[in-house]
């Protein structure tokens, strides 16, 4: 895929893309306090499963971690891209 077809992808989809990052800002998933973590690990993972992704989640000691993997096993490439879908509080003094 080149990047033109991907900027038209992209590009097709914009309002979709937006809508999704909206709905995602809007999840609290405040790290400190575990507000909202559960309700972004189903969110995402249940993105990632409309979108055809192979969805795991593992609980660690804080937050789960969520692993994704699409496409052919025997890909010539890897993309790995790493995020948090935790925030910390605005007013984290307040937190400790």
């Amino acid at each position: 895929m080149t990047v033109g077809a991907i900027d038209a992808a992209v590009a097709g989809r914009e309002r979709e893309l937006v809508g999704t990052l909206l709905e995602a800002v809007r999840i609290p998933s405040v790290s400190l306090t575990g507000e909202g973590i559960a309700e972004a690990v189903e969110f995402l993972t249940a993105r990632m499963r409309g979108w055809g992704f192979a969805v795991e989640v593992f609980p660690t000691a804080s937050q789960p971690i969520i692993y994704g993997e699409i496409g052919p096993a025997d890909a010539p490439f890897t993309w790995l891209t790493y995020g948090h879908y935790d925030v910390y509080p605005a007013d984290a003094t307040a937190e400790g």
